[in-house]
């Protein structure tokens, strides 16, 4: 049963450029695996990694990402469920695509150690649900982008309620219904934002800043 497998560490991927959907599902609902295997792509299609590892509960060691060049939805859903994953992979890319990142810790409830986000040129819903529920996160990624897109972080850390830090250096105007459409929803109660001095948007609660913390 390829379900009862526990160590992958020692399983390599070798493919360079991953084609379309090339690995999607692969390890999905293996609930037993601890360790993932090496994975070498360095040019990555759409979806190819698409829920590779979802609800893994059992994986603790995700497996480097090399990638700079990726393509749309290729990591989305990736480690969700993965509720004993304590410290995400690196994320190098800086040039990233659409839905790239959508969900792909969704539910990580152990989660506490995120990856670094250096892209500064968003993409619609890149990040969107990125962090859905990941309770344990204290720290958000700095966000260094200073103009964002159409539901580039909506829902982002949606229900991730002991976050009480975020640094988001966006100058762009936001809404209700915009790029952080209910980013903050269910966070702690108080906390530190960290806002860029040239930014003259206001918005509080839940798709802004949460209200009862400072600025």
């Amino acid at each position: 049963n390829n379900s009862n497998i526990v160590n992958a560490k020692d399983l390599y991927l070798p493919a360079k450029i991953v084609p379309y959907y090339g690995y999607r599902d692969m390890f999905k609902s293996y609930t037993s695996l601890v360790t993932a295997p090496k994975l070498a792509a360095t040019s990555m299609n759409s979806g190819c990694y698409r829920g590779m590892f979802q609800n893994c509960e059992s994986l603790t060691e995700a497996p480097k990402l090399n990638s700079i060049n990726i393509g749309i939805g290729c990591y989305s859903y990736m480690f969700s469920g993965c509720t004993s994953l304590e410290v995400a992979p690196d994320l190098p890319a800086t040039i990233i695509k659409e839905n790239c990142y959508e969900s792909m810790f969704e539910g990580c409830t152990s989660l506490v150690t995120p990856p670094s986000l250096p892209a500064v040129s968003l993409q619609q819903s890149c990040y969107s649900n990125m962090f859905f529920r990941c309770t344990s996160l204290v720290e958000a990624p700095k966000l260094p982008a200073k103009t964002l897109t159409t539901t580039c972080y909506s829902q982002m850390f949606w229900g991730c309620t002991n976050l009480k830090y975020v640094n988001a250096a966006f100058t762009s105007d936001i809404s209700e219904d915009g790029p952080t459409n209910l980013w903050l929803v269910g966070v702690a109660s108080e906390g530190t934002f960290v806002k860029n001095v040239d930014a003259t948007w206001e918005l509080s609660g839940s798709s802004g800043i949460p209200e009862g913390w400072t600025v």
